[in-house]
């Protein structure tokens, strides 16, 4: 579930128990071929059966709390309070796993419009829900030059074709990014 402005003051229903608060740094890489608009995606593991947009969340543990928010707005805040990071060294350490994973260097990004997206989630191999803090960049400069053969080096890789609407098995965080960044 997308926490926005729509939402944010609504209470926690109380079946819902967080336990763990959470972050990551997606690239959104969007290029341009015979007139669509495409976005490059990654399954990153097989028994999520999910595709992502690039995302990097390695070298950090999630910090285990149980939560007493009532709103999803204390919800927030007591994030803040708890998860402090270095955004800059999030940044360096997303770009050299974007080398690794995709053989490509990703030298510019630029703050997507919607550069914070709050997502709750419940993750069925930890049995715990997981409030994500998402920071979302956008690849600036991707050459254009993509064919699927080549996209990526070291797992399966899809682009999905923003115009057509199609997005099966896009996570639900990217498939509001789109709506809310690219189709408004």
């Amino acid at each position: 579930m997308i926490i926005n402005e729509n939402n944010i003051d609504e209470k926690i229903p109380s079946h819902i128990k967080v336990e763990r608060f959470d972050m990551a740094i997606n690239f959104y890489e969007f290029f341009n071929k015979k007139g669509k608009l495409l976005l490059k995606t990654y399954d990153y593991n097989p028994v999520w059966n999910s595709w992502y947009p690039f995302y990097d969340d390695q070298n950090k543990e999630p910090i285990f709390y149980d939560s007493k928010a009532k709103t999803y707005t204390e919800l927030i805040n007591e994030y803040e309070s708890f998860y402090k990071i270095n955004l800059e060294e999030k940044i360096l350490l997303a770009k050299q796993r974007y080398f690794e994973i995709t053989g490509e260097e990703c030298q510019r990004i630029k703050p997507a419009k919607t550069f914070i997206l709050w997502e709750l989630k419940y993750s069925q191999t930890a049995k715990v829900y997981t409030l994500y803090k998402l920071f979302n960049y956008i690849v600036d400069g991707a050459n254009g030059q993509i064919t699927i053969k080549n996209i990526c080096k070291s797992m399966k890789c899809k682009v999905f074709d923003i115009n057509s609407g199609s997005f099966d098995g896009l996570v639900e965080n990217a498939q509001y990014f789109i709506n809310k960044e690219i189709k408004n």
